[in-house]
């Protein structure tokens, strides 16, 4: 069996790496032929590297209709408002579409297949986001649809919220082939305890998506109130080809030690809790998702494992410092969160299990 394993290839941004590394964990260790791929790179090659990464560059119907499963590996990929936004408007940044138009049916045909012969049930969807579809399915719909219920064997959404809106806005394409997912970065699995960072007592932390003025100022309060000593996360979303294991190791170490990780930022969360790690997350009050940085799939996160309580709700304006010290001091004052957590390694479990039975399964059925 020839696997095709598709990535958002977003590699300097830590969160994106870790969910490519989870691909090469999890197909590294079945007997199959898989190819790590991408669509979009200003590059025009046919092969980049990163990391120790290696990708090929999959875009035409004959190039993916030469493999016997194409595997949608995390992010928005099949989701028709990223195809209709990021990737159309990046098809015209790159050199490979003349107007986003041709953008968008550049993404109908590589993310969906659509117009590629012979690929009936042949797509799988791994822990992708659909929170934002339009509820009229967008533009071209009725396509999105065949496409959907053509050529998809199965759909793993990577939350609740994904699930609900995407049997909502296309009820008969998704019928039958959406099963509860998680986002693909959980499967990556926990370094060894970096003994020589646990005689630190520390807290991790990053920002970026939240638009603080002053985050340093957020962390001495909580570094304060808790006793801790601040680790920032400074490389977070500047990793280099050459650098990016040993950055991704320091900083993944860092976050297992940890006695607690603040942070605004989805992917730091995803890592943190799958290391193990209470976390303090940060998001804007928001009831929906908009485009792949909204604010609302931090609270559909949390949401899904029952700790809620450790997500920080914040206005229009910058956090009340004070406020978010002492939430940090209430859950850091609660301990060892393996009993938390348990729900969340169980779903990841359960969601590797699932996996391997969809992906694996045979070809022809």
């Amino acid at each position: 069996m020839k696997i095709a394993v598709l990535c958002a290839f977003n590699p300097n941004n830590t969160g994106m790496y870790t969910v490519d590394l989870a691909a090469r964990e999890f197909f590294s260790r079945h007997s199959v032929d898989w190819t790590f791929a991408c669509a979009q790179h200003p590059q025009r090659g046919t092969r980049l590297r990163f990391g120790g990464l290696r990708f090929a560059i999959l875009r035409e119907a004959e190039e993916l209709a030469a493999f016997d499963r194409v595997i949608y590996w995390g992010d928005f990929q099949n989701n028709s408002a990223y195809g209709a936004h990021d990737f159309a408007n990046r098809e015209v940044a790159f050199g490979y579409a003349s107007d986003p138009e041709e953008g968008f049916a550049n993404w109908r045909r590589i993310d969906l297949l659509d117009g590629v012969p012979g690929m009936a049930r042949r797509a799988i969807s791994v822990g992708n986001n659909f929170q934002d579809l339009p509820q009229d399915g967008g533009p071209e719909a009725a396509r999105i649809d065949a496409a959907l219920a053509t050529n998809f064997r199965a759909i793993l959404p990577r939350d609740p919220a994904s699930i609900e809106r995407l049997t909502s806005v296309h009820p008969d394409a998704a019928g039958g082939r959406v099963l509860p997912g998680l986002d693909a970065a959980f499967l990556l699995e926990a370094p060894p305890p970096p003994a020589f960072w646990l005689r630190r007592p520390s807290l991790a932390w990053h920002f970026r998506r939240a638009g603080l003025a002053a985050p340093e100022r957020l962390v001495e309060g909580v570094a304060r109130r808790t006793g801790l000593a601040a680790l920032p996360l400074s490389r977070w979303f500047r990793l280099g080809p050459r650098s990016a294991p040993l950055h991704v190791a320091r900083m993944r170490a860092e976050l297992r030690a940890s006695r607690i990780v603040v942070t605004d930022v989805y992917h730091v969360a995803v890592n943190a809790l799958t290391l193990g790690t209470p976390v303090l997350l940060l998001a804007r009050d928001a009831t929906e998702q908009h485009g792949t940085l909204g604010e609302y799939k931090k609270r559909t996160l949390l949401a899904m494992f029952g700790l809620e309580d450790w997500l920080h709700l914040i206005g229009a304006d910058e956090p009340d410092a004070g406020r978010l010290a002492e939430h940090a001091a209430r859950i850091v004052a609660a301990g060892d969160a393996s009993e938390r957590l348990a729900p969340l390694r169980a779903a990841i479990a359960d969601f590797r299990t699932r996996l391997e039975a969809v992906i694996l399964s045979d070809a022809s059925g």
